[in-house]
């Protein structure tokens, strides 16, 4: 698997929110981060095929997104006091 697929896998989650790619160890490390708050995080994901990948990166997806809703739910939580 060469980086132009790994560019197809994150446009295949429609998350295409990283950088930072280097293929080291036969294992893809890049950072993942949010467009709108101040989280980033660095994965690792293993050279296998497409849909392991696309798997790996949705569940990194879902935390990013948790860390999200985190940040909104305690901004509004802010706001009302």
């Amino acid at each position: 698997m060469a980086i132009v697929d790994l560019r197809e896998v994150f446009a295949h989650c429609e998350y295409p929110y990283y950088k930072d790619v280097v293929i080291e160890d036969k294992r893809y490390h890049c950072t993942l981060y949010s467009v709108s708050i101040p989280y980033k995080t660095t994965i690792t994901l293993p050279l296998l095929n497409f849909d392991a990948i696309a798997h790996l990166i949705s569940i990194e997806i879902i935390k990013l997104r948790s860390q999200e809703f985190i940040h909104y739910k305690q901004a509004m939580m802010n706001q009302m006091v």
